[in-house]
């Protein structure tokens, strides 16, 4: 035992004057370590000052008070978590009480507690200096000392008057006013006199509220969404009852200290975004260390041949492998220690600067606000383990290496080119063709699963199995093809050395040179497509998934469009709101307006919701299939769009053929469902009673038969993408079928669509028009589905730093191992620019290796989850053109950078150069 110690101490002295008289490798390595530490422990710092303690957290929902009751619940099956009332959770025995629909809250409070009542969700429109503008409203006497801590006074003082209010800075600005001044409510025409300055703790400043007493004239129908109870919280044998009625509470003591049988959020499935940070913050550490593993290996491998003649003199006076093999492992542990510690201090400072930067004051806001600097120690006693760890991995491979050189060949100063294991390509190829087959595989079994899940013959639990099964078979694959690249790496390199050797001197240096030093190349290409991997996997989710998301996408009107929809409990009022709502349009300057109308829907008693008139005829489109049985409930909420043939091609944003349009115009429908047409070409229209279709609403069914089932004629016409507007027709023949239309928008449509102030602006005229709660006007945008080219921007950007900072230090690892031999290049009279081109060259291989594996791994897994969707997603939606840049233009872009770079002057010691 004593010579074990011994032997360990001399390995130990002996590393440390290895890493003292190499500072630059030392130093590269300990970079290397220290930057996915200081990520780890920025990241770790940050989390941990943006979480709670439980005093903060009840404060911010309470402020003063001992807690808030509000609506909610009310399901015989549902109850509330302690900690996060308006978060439910089901149980599975029903209450047997009766479930009241909502009891009023104020009754579940004892008579003798003291109330606040607020409404905290209201909204208001203010007449701002560019027209009307709906702003978000609070509703209760907020400013009251019992809501210290919820809400923050900033100034002024607090309304003594009905026509007193307070507003947030942002308010102030969007108005361009000063504390004294007086807002107009358009919706009451009266004024207010804003007295101070207030805003919510966890709400910015910038953010425009209006905050008015419960008197205000403008506050009227503002009802309370929670009550305040200063001196009273309900215990927890309480919040069963009160969820019985309809209430749920949050109640200071029950959360401070929960009793043991008490449902929270964190412990439960509502608590999941920890575990999703947990998650991703582990995979983030995995894919750093072996990041750092890789990379750190390589610059050990290369200073460990640096070592060489130093080891064999250790090896000739009596050092065994185990004492050389601890020599090198050493090193790796103290670089990583050292790196671990410059780490941990840069990535606390990092985060106090980030956190000093983004607060704002806003609590519970992750970039404008924290709860204070806290530094997690146990986390980052983990992380710097972590990082002595990963450097103790990645000296593994260089130590085992130097343990088993030739001590003779060593202290002689030769050097020989690496031998390829007969045994590695059979398990790289392997492994390599087995991740393919996982990925493809696992996509045909999540097919598979897919259909055979719409009959009985599969269960449930078996197919929810086979699906797990499926999604890791797509997961793994990738990986373990990476990893049978990686063991067939240095195979890999001497195939492709072979054809590259032909194509010129430059070509054959760098490539052999490769093949020549696997442990410094392969880790390279390998760390190189780990980074590509992922920017690959992104790229292709991103862009599948968004193409997925469009063509299921349902556009109410043409993209771009405006619409502006019209509604009127008297119909007499609705030839005045059309009139109001082309006026709002012509504003706008439109290229087209399209009047579009539905057949009547009849109105309804408020109370029972029958119809005011039982007999009035409805009309849906009926059932193309032949299943008897269908009825109604196949075609349930396909209703008929009546517009004008001349404003076809405006209405629908495409050109309407010629075929179709005619077939319109002569009392046909024009279809956007191919479903809907029978084999015929026509399409059924079903005649209701008003009370028939009032039944199937309450109860899913009808006992009626259509009044009449009438056949028409059917165009259909194929959208990019799915359409609201399914079935229609034109006023002419709406008035053939007897349907009376009806108003119901106007869409317009324009060149470019028009900017967000003026959609603003519309939609405040149209919230002041509807104060009166008897008819109204709806304005919005059709923006269609989100474009995803940003983000497939962003990530490209992201790789290319990743690359482009990893091939860096791969390349720069291989120029400094190739001074010996630029050296003797020179001599023998290679120029300059031969050595650029070996360079250039260099680059190409590794990063175009590299880069290729990483951009196929990534791919396969979106195409596996392509194959399995049932056809929502298409592998043929993969942005090859992104996915090109990375596996062609990364590479040619680093060659093309390598060869800018000037290589060094030659050390020419001991070598005559020949002129």
């Amino acid at each position: 035992m004593t010579g074990f110690w011994a032997r360990l101490r001399v390995a130990q002295r002996l590393a440390r004057r290895q890493v003292r008289r190499a500072p630059g490798a030392g130093l590269l390595v300990a970079a290397l370590v220290a930057l996915p530490v200081a990520a780890l422990t920025a990241s770790a710092t940050f989390w941990q000052s943006q979480q709670p303690t439980p005093q903060q957290r009840v404060t911010l929902q309470l402020g003063q008070a001992q807690s808030w009751l509000g609506p909610g619940a009310g399901s015989p099956d549902m109850r509330q978590y302690v900690d996060a009332p308006n978060m439910l959770y089901r149980v599975s025995t029903p209450r047997t009480t009766a479930v009241h629909v909502q009891d009023p809250v104020s009754a579940a409070i004892p008579a003798s507690a003291r109330t606040l009542p607020v409404s905290e969700y209201a909204s208001a429109v203010v007449s701002a200096p560019n027209g009307p503008a709906r702003v978000d409203a609070v509703v209760g006497d907020v400013w009251d000392p019992l809501l210290a801590g919820r809400y923050l006074v900033l100034g002024g003082r607090a309304p003594a008057a009905p026509d007193e209010a307070m507003a947030s800075p942002g308010l102030l600005a969007l108005l361009h006013a000063r504390l004294g001044d007086e807002v107009v409510l358009p919706t009451t025409g009266e004024p207010v006199t804003i007295t101070g300055l207030l805003r919510r703790a966890d709400v910015s400043p910038d953010h425009a509220v209006l905050f008015l007493p419960p008197t205000a004239a403008g506050a009227a129908g503002a009802d309370p969404t929670v009550w305040y109870v200063a001196d009273w919280q309900p215990s927890f044998g309480d919040l069963d009852a009160l969820n019985d009625r309809g209430i749920v509470a949050y109640a200071r003591d029950l959360v401070l200290d929960p009793p043991p049988d008490a449902r929270l959020s964190s412990s439960d499935g509502a608590g999941g975004a920890f575990w999703t940070i947990a998650a991703t913050a582990a995979a983030a550490a995995v894919f750093g260390g072996y990041l750092t593993v890789l990379l750190a290996g390589a610059a050990l491998s290369v200073s460990s041949r640096r070592q060489q003649r130093t080891l064999a003199v250790a090896a000739s006076v009596g050092a065994g492998r185990a004492d050389l093999f601890r020599v090198i492992l050493l090193q790796g542990s103290v670089l990583g220690a050292g790196g671990g510690v410059a780490g941990l201090l840069v990535g606390v400072a990092a985060a106090a600067a980030v956190l000093a930067m983004t607060d704002d004051g806003v609590a519970g806001s992750v970039l404008h606000g924290n709860w204070g600097f806290r530094i997690p120690w146990a986390l980052l006693a983990a992380i710097l383990l972590f990082a002595v760890v990963a450097g103790t991995c990645a000296a593994i491979a260089p130590a085992r290496a130097a343990s088993r050189g030739d001590t003779i060949a060593a202290l002689r100063g030769a050097r020989r080119p690496g031998r390829v294991d007969a045994r590695r390509p059979v398990w790289g190829l392997a492994l390599l063709l087995g991740g393919l087959a996982l990925t493809l595989g696992g996509g045909a079994l999540l097919a598979a699963v897919e259909a055979a899940s719409r009959s009985p013959e599969i269960t449930a639990e078996v197919a929810s199995a086979l699906r797990i099964v499926a999604q890791w078979m797509i997961v793994l694959g990738p990986v373990v093809l990476q990893v049978g690249v990686l063991i067939a790496g240095h195979w890999i390199l001497s195939q492709c050395a072979r054809p590259l050797a032909r194509l010129g001197l430059a070509s054959r240096l760098a490539s052999r040179d490769a093949a020549a030093h696997p442990s410094r190349v392969v880790p390279a290409f390998a760390a190189i497509a780990g980074c590509v991997f992922l920017a690959a996997f992104a790229l292709s989710a991103t862009a599948v998934t968004a193409a997925g998301a469009a063509r299921a996408y349902i556009s109410t009107t043409p993209i771009g469009s405006l619409t502006v929809t019209v509604w009127a409990e008297e119909p007499d009022r609705l030839p005045a709101l059309l009139a109001r709502a082309r006026g709002m349009l012509a504003e706008t300057d439109p290229v087209a307006t399209v009047l579009v109308q539905q057949p009547a829907d009849g109105t309804y008693e408020p109370t029972t919701g029958d119809p005011t008139d039982p007999d009035l005829p409805l009309f849906r489109v009926g059932s193309a299939t032949a299943d008897p049985g269908c009825g109604f409930s196949c075609a349930a909420d396909r209703s008929l769009t009546i517009v004008a043939a001349t404003d076809l091609d405006a209405f629908l944003g495409e050109s309407v053929p010629a075929d179709a349009r005619d077939v319109f115009r002569d009392g046909g429908a024009l279809v956007l469902d191919r479903a809907l047409v029978s084999g015929q070409g026509t399409i059924r229209i079903d005649r209701w009673r008003a009370a028939d279709l009032t039944e199937y609403g309450r109860t899913g069914t009808t006992t009626h038969a259509p009044q009449e089932e009438l056949t028409v004629p059917a165009a259909t016409l194929t959208l990019p993408h799915r359409s609201d507007s399914t079935v229609l027709i034109s006023p002419e023949t709406a008035e053939r079928i007897g349907a009376q239309p009806v108003p119901s928008m106007l869409v317009a449509t324009y060149d470019e669509p028009p900017a967000a102030e003026v959609v603003d602006r519309l939609q405040a005229d149209a919230e002041v028009l509807a104060a009166s709660g008897e008819a109204g006007i709806g304005v919005w945008l059709e923006r269609g589905p989100t474009a995803p080219d940003p983000w497939l921007w962003l990530m490209t950007a992201v790789a290319a730093v990743l690359v482009v900072g990893v091939s860096g230090v791969c390349l720069g690892l291989a120029r400094f191992e190739r001074r010996p031999d630029d050296a003797t290049l020179a001599a023998v009279g290679g120029e300059p620019r031969l050595r650029r081109r070996v360079n250039a060259w260099q680059a190409l291989v590794i990063v175009g290796l590299g880069s290729v594996t990483g951009t196929v791994a990534g791919t396969l897994p979106m195409l596996g989850v392509a194959i399995g969707s049932g056809g929502y997603l298409s592998g043929a939606d993969s942005p090859w053109g992104w996915l090109a840049t990375l596996a062609i233009l990364f590479p040619l872009g680093v060659a093309a950078a390598s060869w800018l770079v000037p290589p060094r002057r030659p050390d020419l010691t001991r070598r005559q150069v020949i002129s």
